[in-house]
């Protein structure tokens, strides 16, 4: 049987009770949910070897290239303070994660 919700907390709390065999989201999404709203750090772990997706970001403009500059810039000049707040907030390399 499959169930589809949007309610992250309802997902994840599906699956903590076993009422569910598995939860399809975002894992940053529900590791930060987990550690950091339910207080259940590890409650239920990331599995590579079922299907999933990475999520990645890009940012891009046609009116504004000398946003994508600064940006490009900020991001080579503060990988610290980058590292520091995929830390803060459980985000995941997702390089280490490609198929």
């Amino acid at each position: 049987m499959e169930a589809a919700a949007t309610d992250f907390a309802g997902l994840l709390k599906m699956a903590r009770l076993k009422r569910v065999d598995g939860v399809y989201i975002t894992v940053d999404v529900g590791n930060y949910h987990l550690q950091e709203i339910t207080q259940k750090p590890g409650a239920l772990i990331f599995n590579p070897d079922l299907p999933y997706d990475i999520q990645e970001f890009s940012l891009s403009s046609i009116k504004f290239p000398e946003v994508i500059r600064e940006f490009d810039k900020f991001m080579a000049e503060e990988k610290a303070f980058v590292e520091q707040l995929k830390k803060e907030y459980h985000i995941m390399d997702s390089e280490k994660f490609k198929q």
